[in-house]
C-alpha cells in the first residue's frame, strides 16, 4: 500500500508565467492527511483504475491517474504487455487545494519510474497532467522557486494543522485568470523552525482575496481561525477551497479542531501534521 500524501501552501506567490502555465513560488509541506494507493498486476493487457472512500463521487472518467498511467504507457515506463488493477481510498478532498489529485499521479510515477524519471519527462507531466506533481516527486518540505525547480528544507518543524474544507469547488482557472500584479521572488533563509514559520507568517497568498471575492464565506473561516490562541496564522491553500491554521502544539491544535467543529459543523473539518 503506498501513502498519497496531501498539501498545503503556507504561502503562494504568482510571479509570473512560463510556457502557458503560471508561475508560482510557495512553500510547500506534506501532511499526513493521505489517499491510500493498491496496486497489482493483472492478467489482462489494460488498466482497472477503482476509486473508493468519501470522496470518489467526485472524480471522474478523466481523472489525474488515468491520465498518468496512459502517459507512462507511451512513455515506456510502463509495460505494453501487462495490466495493473489500481485502487484508490480516496480520503483527501477533492478540488479542495490540498493536492490530492496531483498526489495520486505523482505517487504512481515514483513506483513505476522507480524514482528515476527523466527531466524532460517531468516536465511533460506537468504540462498534460498537473503542474502541481513536481510538489510530491521531492519533498516533503519544499520550496517551490517557479514551475519546474524545487529546493528541499531539511529543517524538522513538527507543525500542526487545522484544515477546513466547506465542500465548495473553487474553479482554479477562474482564480489564476483575475491574477493582475505579478510579485517579486522571495529572499528564504529558513534554517530552523522559527525562521521558517517567520517567513511564512511574513509572506501570504497571492490567490486568497481573489478566491474571497468569488467565494465570500472563506474569509469568515480564515478570520475565525485567524482570532483563535496559540494559531500562528492561517491561510486559504493554493487555489482553494480548503483554509487552515498552523499550530506548533498537538493539543493547541486539538483544542481548536473541537471548537472549529462546533462553530461550523456543516463543513468538514480535520487535523493533519507536517511530514
Amino acid at each position: 500500500m503506498i501513502n498519497s500524501y496531501s498539501k498545503v501552501n503556507l504561502n503562494l506567490k504568482v510571479i509570473g508565467k512560463k510556457n502557458n502555465l503560471h508561475n508560482i513560488e510557495s512553500l510547500v509541506f506534506w501532511l499526513d492527511l493521505c489517499d491510500k494507493i493498491i496496486i497489482k498486476k493483472n492478467s489482462l493487457k489494460i488498466d482497472r483504475v477503482s476509486f473508493t472512500g468519501k470522496y470518489k463521487k467526485f472524480i471522474n472518467n478523466k481523472n489525474t491517474v488515468v491520465k498518468t498511467l496512459s502517459l507512462l504507457r507511451q512513455l515506456k515506463y510502463v509495460s505494453n504487455h501487462q495490466g495493473y488493477n489500481i485502487n484508490i481510498k480516496k480520503n483527501i478532498p477533492v478540488f479542495s487545494g490540498l493536492g490530492g489529485g496531483s498526489s495520486n499521479a505523482a505517487f504512481l510515477i515514483r513506483y513505476f519510474s522507480k524514482n528515476k524519471l527523466k527531466k524532460r519527462d517531468l516536465k511533460t507531466f506537468q504540462h498534460k497532467v498537473s503542474s502541481d506533481i513536481i510538489l510530491f516527486l521531492f519533498g516533503p518540505k519544499i520550496l517551490q522557486r517557479d514551475i519546474y525547480s524545487v529546493q528541499n528544507i531539511k529543517t524538522k518543524l513538527n507543525l500542526h494543522f487545522v484544515l477546513i474544507f466547506p465542500g465548495f469547488k473553487c474553479e482554479t482557472k477562474k482564480i489564476y485568470a483575475k491574477v493582475r500584479k505579478y510579485s517579486f521572488k522571495s529572499k528564504f533563509f529558513g534554517t530552523n523552525r522559527k525562521t521558517v514559520l517567520d517567513f511564512a507568517k511574513s509572506s501570504n497568498n497571492d490567490l486568497e482575496n481573489i478566491a474571497i471575492k468569488f467565494y465570500p464565506k472563506l474569509k469568515k473561516i480564515i478570520n475565525f481561525l485567524q482570532n483563535y490562541t496559540n494559531c500562528e496564522f492561517s491561510r486559504l491553500s493554493g487555489s482553494g477551497s480548503t483554509c487552515f491554521a498552523v499550530f506548533k502544539t498537538r493539543k493547541n491544535a486539538l483544542i481548536a479542531l473541537k471548537k472549529i467543529k462546533r462553530n461550523f459543523p456543516q463543513y468538514s473539518s480535520v487535523l493533519a501534521k507536517s511530514i
